[in-house]
């Protein structure tokens, strides 16, 4: 015959200790999750593949912020495809010049950005 175990009293020192437990695991969790969030934006900002590419400028854009304007050329590609691509202020802007861009894709998502690298030579 097996004696029948009776249920164990709980004392201020135990629920106390499960208080503290409990709320050390929810601490823990909440590390881990702000932890995960955190480096999975940093995952998604890394660049990825880059390469060099070529276009037609065909005009400038500008968005403001609160130190001033960020420039971008608007250009052309050969495939057919217009992007902006970022360019510093005191660039000049030749309408018409072929460009020479950096295309860097990101390493998670179909998203690609253009770097303004310089004119190409004019021809003879």
């Amino acid at each position: 015959m097996v004696p029948e175990r009776t249920p164990r009293k709980l004392t201020l020192d135990g629920l106390m200790w499960r208080h503290r437990l409990r709320r050390a695991l929810w601490w823990l969790v909440g590390l881990g999750l702000v932890s995960g969030l955190l480096l999975a934006v940093y995952l998604v900002k890394l660049p990825g593949e880059s390469r060099q590419t070529t276009g037609v400028v065909i005009g400038l854009m500008g968005t403001p912020t609160d130190e001033g304007h960020r420039l971008y050329l608007r250009v052309a590609l050969d495939s057919g495809e217009e992007v902006k691509a970022r360019v510093r202020n005191e660039t000049p802007v030749i309408h018409g010049r072929r460009a020479v861009l950096s295309e860097t894709d990101s390493r998670f998502g179909n998203r690609r950005s253009y770097r303004f690298l310089g004119y190409e030579p004019a021809s003879p």
